[in-house]
């Protein structure tokens, strides 16, 4: 591990990532998959395309949504098709195409991450194909392919032109220019060109006549840029002579750098750990000051402030964000909430110094508790708000934990002792008294331990002999349900390991209680509403992915680390993961079949209809995934010595798995599992690769430990 000299409180200009990994790493082919491929699929109307590096960001107030931000991968997500129109994107570049002056239609439309394709076929033999993506250049590129099949000679003709927050157009030969602006403010300048048009008024137009048995290209593309247009990546895809080849592979290169890999016997969990990195990956945001947020909608809304980020989830972007092997993105994410300051870091309450401890026991790099004096500023203002000395834990309304209108708090209104929010700032102090350890502040160390021990204690006031409950200042009882909440404590190893907080977990897998096919119920059963809303948030009984998150950490540890427990084991663990893999689909076609890659908000737990599906739904990056796959099922147990626990959760009867390319404390580890050799041509048994050399093997699926230094 890198050793770091305590160093100042950090500031913009004094951090900088002192810590890079390898750029080498092993390329096996155990369980590299082509993305694009996995998720393509057709009427996929909500997957957002490109490879999304954003064109710009703003703060849009009110509650609207079109157009408050353009995202290079997200100007595709609205398909709207009809007789008049090929392709249709709602902000960008519409395109209308008409063979010998008709107006052609979509019959069919395949969806991938990088490409959209569209087709239409004639009676005659006249096929029109239309491709559409966003470069990684952030330019949208159109391509209208007409292949004449017919015995005669047709005509072709394209009209396009650019919609949204557009004024100011001038055309000038084959070149359209135009600003877009919003709220009276020039955002950004486009150019529009292709090959062959010419530029009339506020439209692009071409036309060919076709000989029988030839095709004919028209090409497209609008480029932007915060400042200038820039025409030069306009010519480099004219001049491609297979641009979709081209995107195709550039979109799937940053997959292939960055993520580790998995192979499974299952379909659905291995499909959705790829759609989850997509959906990721869509979050990461470019800003205008040049530094990456992650986000948790891929449209603008209005309570995220600045740069649409928003607090709430941090954690749960953090402990995926710490597995990708370019950590730019992790530590401009650190620098924004706690170094550049944003109030918006206090108006949920979050894990994130315990976020980064995981992050630096993922790395290895103890300089990134240069931070730790930051880190307790943030802590002690939470205390001054939130803390009650008299009853020794931080209350808080469910809104502000982004769990609103639950049973215990349906009006938000309650300053309620909660089992997250304490089991969260227990673990925050830990955290923050390891980094204060690792820079030589014995004291602020030890403040932050007995601050911990002190959280501690005081929870077990929420504790009613078989559960975590909430407790409402003023109120002399517990709340009147128990909560999915109540599990958080573990997702820390907080509770002591004894028999009396060992029953909790009985409840868990109990569907008198939480358990439910695509659950867990956020509240018990009895007490849960499940039923279709008129509003997105409602943490009353529906099953969302931020508390199914926290209760799969919390479970994996339960199973690990505390000895006096029989309810949950392995086998509960993964039917849980696997429904939650099963909730991320979606019936987008309206044919009865969930069968699209998707996640949104909320649930309900017995079906998996997902509750109020809306733009600002798609890609809801609120929740965990892939992390759940690398640390829970496949078990990586990330630590700060040089030996690595791997304890696999997975089921007895699989025959194989893989976790590959996983950038592990400035190493480089594989995982394969092979029950009798066939798959991956290694021989049989579990094994270990560090930077491509085996470092440790069993003839069994089970706890393995390997050391990093030999």
């Amino acid at each position: 591990m890198k050793k770091t000299e305590p160093n100042k409180t950090p500031t913009v200009d004094n951090v900088e990532n002192n810590y890079k990994h390898d750029e080498t790493f092993t390329d096996y082919v155990w369980s590299k998959k082509n993305i694009d491929e996995i998720l393509g699929s057709k009427y996929q109307k909500g997957m957002p395309l490109g490879y999304n590096d954003l064109v710009f960001s703003f703060y849009q107030s009110g509650w609207g949504f079109n157009n408050s931000s353009i995202h290079a991968n997200t100007t595709l997500t609205s398909m709207d098709y009809d007789d008049s129109k090929l392709i249709n994107t709602g902000w960008g570049m519409p395109v209308q195409v008409k063979i010998n002056d008709r107006s052609v239609s979509v019959k069919d439309a395949d969806y991938t991450p990088s490409v959209v394709t569209s087709r239409y076929e004639s009676s005659k033999g006249v096929i029109v194909t239309g491709y559409k993506y966003v470069s990684t250049e952030n330019m949208i590129a159109v391509m209208i392919e007409v292949k004449n099949g017919s015995d005669e000679k047709v005509s072709a003709y394209v009209k396009a032109n650019l919609n949204g927050n557009v004024y100011e157009t001038a055309a000038d030969g084959n070149t359209l220019t135009a600003k877009f602006r919003r709220e009276n403010k020039d955002i950004l300048d486009i150019v529009a060109t292709g090959e062959g048009f010419k530029a009339n008024g506020k439209y692009l137009t071409a036309s060919a006549e076709i000989a029988p048995g030839k095709t004919y290209t028209f090409k497209l593309g609008a480029a932007f840029d915060r400042k200038n247009a820039d025409k030069n990546i306009l010519k480099a895809f004219f001049d491609d002579n297979d641009p979709i080849k081209t995107q195709r592979t550039s979109f799937n290169a940053w997959f292939e750098y960055n993520i580790p890999y998995i192979d499974l016997p299952d379909e659905s969990m291995e499909q959705i750990y790829y759609y989850r990195w997509h959906t990721y990956r869509s979050q990461i945001r470019l800003t205008p000051s040049d530094t990456y947020v992650i986000t948790e909608f891929l449209p603008n809304v209005a309570w995220a402030r600045n740069d649409n980020a928003i607090v709430c989830a941090a954690g749960h972007h953090i402990y995926e964000g710490r597995w990708l092997r370019d950590q730019k993105y992790m530590e401009d994410y650190m620098n924004y909430w706690f170094v550049r300051g944003s109030s918006a870091i206090y108006l949920y309450s979050s894990w994130l110094p315990e976020a980064f401890y995981q992050r630096y026991l993922t790395s290895g790099d103890e300089s990134i508790s240069r931070y730790y004096k930051v880190l307790e500023g943030f802590y002690d203002r939470f205390t001054s708000t939130h803390y009650d000395d008299s009853v020794g834990l931080y209350k808080i309304n469910g809104g502000s934990e982004g769990m609103e209108a639950s049973v215990s708090d349906p009006n938000n209104k309650y300053q309620t002792f909660r089992p997250t929010f304490n089991s969260y700032m227990y673990a925050n102090a830990l955290a923050i008294a390891e980094f204060a350890k690792m820079q030589g502040d014995n004291e602020m160390h030890e403040r932050f331990v007995l601050k911990a021990e002190e959280i501690k204690t005081a929870m077990e006031k929420l504790w009613d002999g078989s559960f975590y409950r909430g407790w409402h200042d003023g109120a002399e009882t517990y709340c009147d349900v128990r909560e999915l909440i109540g599990y958080a404590p573990w997702m820390f190893n907080m509770p002591d390991d004894d028999a009396e907080h060992a029953e909790i977990w009985k409840y868990l897998m109990d569907p008198d209680y939480f358990y439910a096919e695509y659950g867990p119920l956020t509240a018990e059963r009895g007490k849960a509403i499940l039923e279709l809303y008129d509003r997105h948030c409602k943490w009353n009984g529906p099953s969302w992915p931020f508390a199914t998150t926290q209760t799969l950490i919390a479970m994996a540890n339960v199973i690990r680390n505390y000895e006096n427990q029989s309810y949950v084991d392995a086998d509960d663990y993964f039917t849980l993961l696997k429904n939650y893999a099963l909730t991320h689909y979606n019936d987008v076609d309206g044919d009865g079949v969930r069968e699209t890659p998707w996640i949104g908000e909320s649930l309900l737990p017995d079906n998996g209809e997902w509750i109020q599906i809306t733009e600002r739904s798609s890609y809801y990056n609120h929740s965990q995934y892939t992390n759940l796959m690398i640390t829970g099922l496949i078990g990586i147990t990330p630590d700060s010595g040089d030996e690595l626990k791997i304890s696999p959760l997975v089921p007895k009867d699989w025959e194989y798995f893989c976790l590959e390319n996983l950038p592990y404390h400035g190493k480089n580890v594989t995982i394969i599992y092979d029950k009798d050799g066939s798959r991956y041509g290694e021989g049989t048994g579990l094994k270990v690769y560090v930077d491509g050399v085996i470092a440790a093997s069993s003839e069994t699926i089970g706890e393995i430990t390997v050391s990093l230094s030999k």
